[in-house]
């Protein structure tokens, strides 16, 4: 999945490896969005039953974050939350996702990190919906990328503080690191 955002669509590719080669050949695009940033994929729990992917988007231009349940040569559109706004079910420049992980499978757990609110966001999936869960301050500009380990912690790439930061499952601040690299991702 690989977000084109100035084309407003998520270009889907099948990669394909042939000894030391590998192959990726466009499958089909998730056309209508504006500026998407960012995407995360989720097993909805259970790891190689197709089913039940869910593809989250943050649809930038649009302030808010898309579900896409994805099938063989399309996805379907099954939910969204946001507006512009700064309060819960609004966002303002939301830039990352990410799915929160357990024991090697998905959660129902969105992360968003949201631009403009300097807050990271934590949504609910079920059912077919995108609840708000709550959010918390991230302590960064902007937060470009966000990474969930299969404890459940969050990760985020805050470039304008040369940071990684770690926030619990609650969206508590772990630990940061420091580099001075701007990491992106």
């Amino acid at each position: 999945y690989v977000a084109d955002a100035g084309n407003g669509r998520i270009v889907v590719l099948q990669a394909a490896t042939t000894f030391d080669r590998l192959t990726l050949t466009p499958l089909y695009a998730i056309d209508g969005l504006s500026d998407p940033n960012g995407i995360a994929w989720s097993d909805g729990g259970t790891p190689f039953q197709p089913d039940d992917d869910v593809l989250f988007v943050t649809d930038t231009g649009r302030n808010r974050v898309a579900a896409y349940a994805l099938g063989g040569s399309s996805a379907r559109l099954v939910a969204t939350l946001g507006s512009l706004g700064s309060g819960p079910d609004h966002f303002a420049g939301p830039l990352a996702v990410t799915v929160g992980r357990e024991a090697g499978a998905s959660t129902h757990d969105v992360y968003v990190a949201d631009a403009h609110t300097r807050r990271l966001v934590h949504l609910s999936y079920a059912a077919g919906r995108l609840a708000w869960a709550g959010d918390a301050p991230s302590g960064a500009d902007a937060i470009v990328s966000l990474a969930a380990d299969e404890w459940g912690n969050v990760y985020a790439a805050a470039p304008q503080q040369d940071a990684i930061c770690k926030f619990n499952a609650r969206l508590e601040p772990v630990a940061e690191l420091h580099e001075g690299q701007h990491p992106r991702s």
